[in-house]
């Protein structure tokens, strides 16, 4: 797929975001997680990811059931080296987590990115706001082996 044609399907998987994906975004966006400037379903050749902060170089990875098969396991490691390679931390939370542990996941991700807060962003984080989205049912744990666990609470 040529650059041109990653791009627009980028733009088209912004459209056709998926609740989780607005649910996280939310708090993401405009600044909002202590000032750190994400993008969503970036290009980075040859894939798209889904949340991007190049300041603190680190990779926000919403997974579903359907990350879940013995294929996208191993793409899904086989991906996350190469995005490693070119210095990104790639952190990957299921769906699940985002809707019944959304504090804990902007708190870790906060905490993996590696940034000092400056005297702006100190303080109190500016992300909890009333949760949008709704729940999904839980989808077992099985890939603990490239998610990034969550702090211990």
């Amino acid at each position: 797929m040529s650059q041109t044609t990653k791009r627009q399907f980028a733009r088209d998987l912004r459209q056709k975001q998926t609740d989780t994906e607005k649910t996280l975004w939310y708090y993401l966006r405009g600044r909002r997680l202590n000032g750190l400037k994400f993008k969503r379903q970036d290009v980075i050749h040859p894939y798209i990811v889904d949340f991007v902060c190049y300041e603190a170089m680190l990779i926000v990875e919403l997974d579903g059931g359907q990350h879940n098969t013995p294929e996208k396991i191993a793409y899904d490691k086989v991906r996350t080296k190469f995005l490693e390679k070119l210095g990104f931390r790639v952190l990957r939370y299921w769906d699940n987590q985002v809707f019944n542990h959304l504090d804990e996941v902007l708190e870790d991700i906060l905490a993996k990115s590696s940034i000092s807060p400056s005297p702006q962003r100190r303080g109190k984080l500016d992300y909890r706001a009333e949760k949008i989205g709704t729940k999904q049912s839980a989808t077992p744990d099985l890939k603990e082996e490239i998610l990034t666990p969550l702090s211990p609470s």
